[in-house]
Formats: structure tokens, C-alpha cells, sequence
């Protein structure tokens, strides 16, 4: 760490914008009805279920109403937690609790269920360790004159704030400091009455050497050196706006934290302003998005499959592992079954090395990840191993992550995870539109959902994007953009790389979709390669949907470099 000392203040602006990227479950904002009927759901289940049937239903690990940016809770009028989706506060009273800035919300769901229920409220709240913000909205209904059900979850903040806003923001920062003086800047910075916070983004205060004066949304960190808060928080941000100062200021920053043991990755933008010899602002956007967003559903699914191999023998497990039932399945993760010599004694999605010692098998980078599976199983397990290959359907080179388990002295499960690929605008919107796509041809069947896929006044088709519907076998069921080939078998269809995209479409749908797929394309003058990519959502056992969007195009006259360098 760099050992700076400066007799002035910092104040760091920090405008951070909460967009958390999921792949396999999106949460959906105020504006979209799927929260409002999930409700609608929860409640008719439990008035006809009963209390503990429903609760245990969504507490499930397994359950279509688990995830990681939703919390569902069943409370009293009084505010005691009668049930809820992870287990903990069970029959306290939490009528007090509240967000970040003061805002008793629990209270504010009971009025509003009083009330009749079916109300938005938001408020700000915090991670489990509390050392971060976040933006979440709770929708209340009401069960009947004992109960009311609260679904709590992440509000997905759009970015507002571009850089030259944030050096605006910063010198008005400043200019509120010198003001007022440091202790009611700091009551206003954390203030929502005032503009320094709010949807993404907010202030912070550092004296020269780093140490935190004050922080609107960590407020833990306050009095702590620039070295205690990378020890507490695993990131390094403090350290680079130093090194800015160091060089100057007046200087714009960007980098990526990916914090040791958290599944977020930080993109993070600052611009660094020497307002004078005492003070120093920094005015910062960062995205947080998830890069592992299924760690949890990894070890609960390693730590399930290891129990039942212990309960019915590894033969038995294995056939069941096989048939990718809910219980031994969760979207493209799926347990595998090694002895401890390196035999793959099973693999549900690639049973061909079946009894094959493997152990041997290397990474992308030469790392014989098998072997490292043995070592850390015999070692007692529960830890996860890295490793890197190159994707054929991905068609790109991939980070997975795998969750060792021992279930018997000699055997051991696995349970492999991707990274997530960092989404851009464009990627979001494609997400959102094939889960649409899937909506609609569930309402309203396939052909009337081709229809309106084609219909060019619709959501579904613009210049960008469309809506294009297969069966698992390769037959294209609708293409607004190639009608001609409906109906048609294109499993065995290749890009101008001769890469058989379809069936790599196919190959994603049956890993479990939810995952992009490469492939390269003639643009329709035949002057330019476009590169592709889509987006496999499966409809259901026998058919998904493809959003493909643009990523790159190159003219034809430069295919001959372009392959030179992608063989």
C-alpha cells in the first residue's frame, strides 16, 4: 500500500449504480405485473395449501421462488416473521427494523396491508455484512385479518448520472463542504432530502491518507485507514483515487474489482478533482453485476446429491442424477461422480467418459483440474476449484468454477459453475425479450406467438433484434427473418465458419439454456461478416426460443486477416 500523507481532506463522491445481472432469474421492477401475479400466487396457495405447506414450499432450495434478490416474507399485524424464504428472524418481532437512512418500512408494510394491501413501497436497505446500499422495493398483499405476505427484492436502477454530470456533482460536493462545514455535509450527503444521494449514487469523505471521514451508505467504515477498509471490503478503490492524487488529480479512472470470496464484479469510472490544497473530490459511477450469480445453488445442489448417494449407493443416485429432475437439476447445473482415482463414475449431460480416468484431463492454461478435484476431496472437500476452457458452444474462452463434496470414502461430487459474461445494455434487453417471448407463447400458444414474433409495429421485431422459435431437434418452428426455412431441419446448418450454430443452439437449450451462443454471419448486401450472438431461453422440454443480437461487423476484405488470427 502506498504510504501517502497529505495535510488535506478527501471527499469521495461515489454515484453507484446497482445493476445486477442475472442470467438465470431476473427480478423484475415495479413497473413489470410478473411480481404482483407471483403474489397473487403465493397468497392463493397459502390460503388453500395452508401456512406450512406454502412456506415450505418457497423456503425450498429447489423453489421457483428462490433467489438471491428476493426475500419473501409471511408477518402479523404486529410484525413478527411468521415464515419466510431463508429461515432466519422466525417468530421475532421486527416492526422496528429499518433501512439505511431511518425509514421504518416493516411499519410502512403494515399500514399498507392494513390498508388492503397490493402497494409498492421502497426503501433503502443493506447487504447481509451491511456494507452496502441497496435500492429495493417490498410489495405487500394481504392474506387475510391475521397475516400479509412481503415481497421484498432489488430495484434495478437505470443509469443517470453521465461523467461530466459527475464532476458537476463533485465540485457541488465540495462547494457544500466548505460551506457548511464537515459535520452537516455529512448529515446532507447522507440525507436523501438533498440531491448528494439517491438512485445509484452518493458521497463519501476521506481525510488525505485514505481514512474514511465519512460514507453515506457504509457508514461501518467511518475512522477507518485506507488499509482497514481494503481489509473489511476486499476491494482497492480507496487506493487508486490516492494514486490519482498522488499524480495530480484532475484525472479520470477506470478500472474492474472482482472482491475475494463475493460474486460481484465492480466496473468501476472516477473522476478526480483537486478543488484546492485542503480538498479533493472524487465523483464515481461503478456497475455491480453478478459474475457468479449461482454459488449458492451450486453447493446446496453438490451438498443434495452427496446425501442421496450416502442414502441410495452411487449406482441408484446415478440413474436418478440422470433423469434431471428439479431436485438433482437447476438450470444448466447438474451434479458429476468421480472415485478418487480420477473414474468419472457419472455425467447426466456427457455420460461419454463414463468410467474413464480422467485424471489427467488439463485446462486450457495446463492446469490438470481432475487431479486438483482428487487433492482437494481427499483434503476433506467443501472448497472450490478454477478452471479454464474453451467453450465450442460459447465459442469463447470460459472460467468455471467447481464445488467439491465428498459422499462416500470413495467417491466425491462436483458441481461445475460458469462465469457470467459482463451484459451490456443491448444484452439486457435481448434477455428480457426472449423471457417475454416465452410469456407469450405460453398465454397465447405457438402460432398465434409467431404471429405477433413477426408482426414489425410489435416489441418483439426491429432492425436490431427479433424472436426466433426451435424445436430441440433443429427444426425452426418461426423466423420472422426466414419464413422459407419453417418447418425446415437446420441441425446440421453451419455459419461461414462452418460451426454448426444450430445444433450449438440445441446443445445450450438442453445444458439448460439461459446462455449465449456465437456464430458469424453474410450481412444481407454479402459486403460485411456480421458476428452474432444469441440468447437460448428453452420454452420448455421439446422447444426454446433465440434472440440473436449484432456484436461486430467486418468487411469481407479483411476475412483473410481475421481468419489468419482465428483459426
Amino acid at each position: 500500500m502506498l504510504k501517502l500523507i497529505y495535510k488535506y481532506s478527501l471527499v469521495a463522491v461515489l454515484c453507484s449504480f446497482l445493476v445486477v445481472g442475472f442470467i438465470r432469474t431476473a427480478i423484475a421492477s415495479p413497473a413489470e405485473p410478473n411480481i404482483e401475479q407471483l403474489a397473487e400466487k403465493l397468497v392463493s396457495d397459502i390460503r388453500a395449501d395452508g401456512l406450512k405447506k406454502a412456506c415450505q414450499s418457497f423456503s425450498a432450495i429447489e423453489s421457483e421462488f428462490r433467489d438471491r434478490a428476493m426475500r419473501i416474507m409471511v408477518l402479523n399485524y404486529e410484525g413478527v416473521m411468521i415464515c419466510n424464504g431463508w429461515g432466519g428472524s422466525l417468530g421475532k418481532n421486527i416492526s422496528e427494523m429499518r433501512g439505511i437512512h431511518g425509514k421504518k418500512f416493516i411499519r410502512e408494510q403494515i399500514g399498507a396491508a392494513l390498508d388492503g394491501g397490493d402497494q409498492w413501497l421502497d426503501y433503502r436497505g443493506s447487504t447481509q455484512k451491511r456494507d452496502e446500499a441497496i435500492q429495493r422495493s417490498g410489495y405487500v398483499a394481504r392474506i387475510n385479518d391475521e397475516m400479509f405476505l412481503s415481497l421484498n427484492l432489488h430495484k434495478l436502477l437505470p443509469s443517470k448520472i453521465s461523467e461530466s454530470k459527475l464532476a458537476k456533482l463533485a465540485v457541488s460536493a465540495v462547494d457544500h463542504f466548505k460551506r457548511v462545514g464537515r459535520e452537516e455535509a455529512c448529515a446532507d450527503f447522507a440525507s436523501e432530502q438533498h440531491v448528494y444521494i439517491g438512485d445509484g449514487y452518493h458521497i463519501e469523505v476521506y481525510d488525505g491518507t485514505g481514512t474514511a471521514i465519512c460514507h453515506a451508505i457504509r457508514p461501518n467504515l467511518n475512522g477507518m485507514t485506507a488499509k482497514a477498509i481494503q481489509k473489511q471490503t476486499k476491494e482497492t478503490y480507496v487506493q487508486e483515487y490516492l494514486k490519482a492524487v498522488k499524480s495530480g488529480g484532475d484525472a479520470s479512472l477506470k478500472f474492474n474489482q472482482l472482491p475475494v470470496g463475493r460474486d460481484l464484479m465492480i466496473e468501476q469510472k472516477a473522476f478526480v478533482k483537486v478543488a484546492d490544497q485542503k480538498t479533493l473530490v472524487i465523483a464515481s459511477s461503478h456497475e455491480t453485476r453478478a459474475v457468479w450469480p449461482m454459488s449458492r445453488e451450486a453447493v446446496n445442489l453438490a451438498h443434495r446429491a452427496a446425501s442421496h448417494i450416502k442414502e441410495v449407493g452411487t449406482e441408484k443416485a446415478c440413474a436418478e442424477f440422470t433423469k434431471r429432475s428439479k431436485v438433482f437439476s437447476v438450470g444448466y447445473l447438474h451434479p458429476m461422480v468421480f472415485d478418487l482415482e480420477g473414474v468419472r463414475i457419472c455425467d447426466p449431460l456427457n455420460p461419454r467418459f463414463n468410467g474413464r480416468n480422467i485424471s489427467r484431463l488439463a485446462d486450457i492454461d495446463g492446469k490438470r483440474f481432475v487431479t486438483e478435484y482428487i487433492r482437494t476431496a481427499r483434503s476433506g472437500g467443501l472448497k472450490w476449484v478454477e478452471q479454464r476452457r474453451y467453450s465450442q458452444i460459447l465459442d469463447m474462452k470460459q472460467t468455471l468454477r467447481t464445488y467439491v463434496v465428498n459422499a462416500t470414502q470413495s467417491a466425491f461430487v462436483v458441481v461445475e459453475m460458469h462465469s457470467v459474461p459482463t451484459l451490456t445494455p443491448r444484452d439486457e434487453v435481448a434477455i428480457l425479450l426472449a423471457r417475454k417471448a416465452k410469456t407469450t407463447v405460453s398465454q397465447f400458444g405457438v402460432e398465434t406467438a409467431c404471429k405477433k414474433f413477426a408482426d414489425e409495429s410489435s416489441e418483439f421485431r426491429d432492425t436490431d433484434k427479433h424472436i426466433e422459435l426451435y424445436k430441440n431437434n433443429g427444426t425452426q418452428i418461426c423466423n420472422p427473418d426466414k419464413p422459407q426455412f419453417n418447418g425446415r431441419g437446420l441441425i446440421t446448418l453451419d455459419d461461414i465458419m462452418q460451426r454448426p450454430f444450430i445444433r450449438h443452439f440445441a446443445n445450450a437449450s438442453s445444458a439448460g439454456g439461459q446462455m449465449w451462443v456465437n456464430f458469424h454471419w453474410m450481412s444481407s448486401n454479402r459486403d460485411k461478416i456480421a458476428e452474432k450472438k444469441g440468447y437460448v431461453l428453452p420454452l420448455d422440454n421439446e422447444s426454446f426460443v433465440v434472440v440473436p443480437i449484432l456484436k461486430d461487423e467486418r468487411s469481407v476484405w479483411g476475412l483473410h486477416s481475421y481468419w489468419r488470427s482465428n483459426p
